[in-house]
């Protein structure tokens, strides 16, 4: 993971920087929710210019898993 990816998780999600890993369980995540990914989806976009689709997202475990999604 880059840290322009660690910064947009921990900014967007509101989660230490420590706690953005591979396998971070987004379900322990408050703040992932629909508006949490919608601001997860938008900055990405911002960050890196890649549209990521709702139904990618959804299928979203881990932290490694969007990561992967913007590889």
């Amino acid at each position: 993971m880059d840290e322009k990816f660690i910064n947009i998780i921990s900014a967007e999600l509101e989660i230490p920087k420590e706690l953005v890993t591979e396998g971070y369980l987004l379900e322990q995540c408050e703040a992932w929710d629909s508006m949490g990914m919608i601001c997860v989806m938008t900055a990405i976009d911002d960050g890196y210019g890649i549209e990521l689709e709702d139904d990618s997202l959804l299928s979203c475990r881990t932290i490694g898993d969007i990561n992967t999604l913007i590889k």
